[in-house]
């Protein structure tokens, strides 16, 4: 589904025979980016530097260097994913309203291995000292 607004114009969904990718999610959040005031696990979820590639590409690569963020893009595309055909797209705001209601709700999410893993154990060699 690379072109979501163009039969039913911008900020509708418009999931006709494809479901809504990951690509769909990264290029909707740089269209429309949360709040650069919101919190997530405590910390800023907005880039200190200038974007080159897009607010969606920055959270969705974020993860590995920011361990507050882990997990943020992923719930965000499972909200965006699960609207149904014809409904309209939520705002940034309104996204992070959504994200802070499912936390007040669920509580924190669960981290998986792979967000567990410390650099060591990704690779033992690197940055460690030599014995």
């Amino acid at each position: 589904m690379s072109d979501f607004g163009k039969d039913f114009g911008p900020g509708v969904a418009a999931a006709a025979a494809t479901a809504w990718t990951y690509d769909d999610t990264e290029r909707w959040l740089t269209d429309y980016p949360l709040p650069a005031t919101f919190m997530w696990n405590g910390a800023r979820a907005y880039p200190r530097y200038n974007l080159k590639k897009g607010y969606g590409f920055w959270l969705r690569t974020a993860g590995p260097y920011h361990a507050a963020l882990r997990g943020l893009f992923m719930l965000c595309h499972e909200i965006l994913a699960a609207i149904q055909v014809g409904q309209l797209l939520p705002s940034g705001e309104q996204l992070a309203a959504q994200l802070l209601h499912y936390t007040a709700r669920q509580g924190a999410l669960p981290l998986s291995a792979e967000d567990k893993a410390t650099p060591e154990k990704n690779n033992p060699a690197e940055n460690c000292p030599s014995v």
